[in-house]
């Protein structure tokens, strides 16, 4: 599993070639038609061309676009950020793809083609930003010399996961193995407390995704018979009580386990975040796919898969639709509908019952 570092934010994470392969027509075909080989752009004119703060900031700018298909974006950062180029088409084949250093190829999975141009939208999600955006003469020009530039600096480190332990109050773990505490304030925005001690000892092992299973009773608080489970690796979990005993103890005795014990199989391979919803249902998203666990009831610690959608399907009990895309880390807040959603080591607070970022893309301030 990954160790959350900042990876690249995509709508859906096209493999690319050398080969003339054609794509077919299926929603996911171009997924599994093209070799893994980076360093790849399309080849068709960019509709709109920008720099952007990060990966992330081109990824909602090619989703608040109406008709954004796809877009090509820099793998590596200037002092300006990065190159973004919104694409009104989509590759029909690897054959339209061309080496660029330092660049991606991308696709929004849920939208295709038109059959009319339309005009596209002027984008209001970097508002502060704008006057720094620029149009580079040349994407390789602007790529060949690359420079470390974090989007935020305050921050040297990447969210890996979080949650409310104590009934209020955020603690995120990051991927220097240490935990810090936050206050989520009502408009969205997070207030930093405090910070806490090395995460590493709790099982001698990086911590990739954190979740606390209640038992009895779902009130936010780890109490005495609530687990506290940590996915290490591809699908290796790890349990702890409020006591630290791990993988042992009248609560952990029965772990370490599988991923595929604890939510059910079918559990995908290196999950992006994993959310614990409610008293029996557990979220988990990889790529642009959608789990759903269910438990029978509070009771009992295993569940099982009973449902998986794209991240972009309209359907109507789809809560996270309007998501930025492969976020690395969520977290629950004291507020019901509100979740903070982390791609390294930015963050958006998003309200699932307007189905809207109600805050961000923004940096996590210590």
């Amino acid at each position: 599993m990954k160790m959350k570092m900042l990876r690249s934010v995509v709508f859906g994470i096209l493999n690319i070639c050398f080969t003339e392969a054609v794509l077919t027509n299926g929603q996911y075909a171009a997924y599994s038609q093209c070799d893994e080989i980076s360093e790849r752009a399309a080849k068709f004119t960019p509709t709109k061309t920008m720099v952007t703060r990060s990966k992330l900031h081109c990824s909602l700018m090619c989703e608040e676009t109406p008709f954004c298909l796809a877009y090509n974006v820099g793998s590596v950062m200037n002092q300006a950020g990065v190159s973004c180029e919104l694409l009104d088409a989509k590759i029909s084949s690897c054959g339209d793809l061309e080496y660029r250093l330092n660049f991606n190829y991308y696709e929004h999975t849920m939208r295709q083609p038109q059959t009319t141009t339309t005009t596209l939208a002027t984008s209001t999600i970097l508002t502060t930003e704008a006057a720094t955006m620029t149009t580079p003469t040349t994407a390789t020009t602007t790529m060949t010399t690359p420079t470390t530039v974090n989007p935020c600096p305050s921050l040297p480190f990447d969210v890996v996961t979080g949650g409310v332990l104590d009934g209020s109050s955020v603690y995120l773990t990051a991927d220097n193995h240490n935990y810090y505490r936050f206050n989520v304030n009502s408009d969205g925005t997070v207030t930093y407390v405090s910070n806490g001690g090395n995460t590493w000892g709790i099982y001698n092992g990086p911590i990739d995704d954190y979740s606390l299973r209640e038992i009895g009773e779902y009130d936010n608080n780890g109490d005495s018979d609530d687990l506290h489970i940590f996915l290490e690796g591809s699908k290796t979990v790890h349990c702890m009580d409020r006591f630290w005993n791990t993988d042992s103890g009248s609560v952990c005795n029965a772990f370490p386990q599988t991923a595929d014990w604890l939510y059910g199989a079918g559990t995908p391979n290196n999950v992006d975040a994993v959310l614990e919803y409610s008293g029996t249902q557990t979220y988990m998203f990889k790529d642009e796919t959608v789990y759903i666990s269910e438990r029978l009831n509070w009771n009992i610690i295993e569940g099982s898969i009973t449902d998986q959608f794209n991240l972009r399907d309209p359907r109507s009990d789809n809560i996270w639709i309007n998501i930025p895309p492969h976020i690395t880390g969520i977290s629950n807040t004291q507020y019901t509908d509100m979740y903070l959603l982390f791609v390294g080591n930015e963050y958006c607070t998003y309200n699932t019952q307007t189905k809207a970022i109600v805050h961000g893309p923004a940096c996590l301030v210590i």
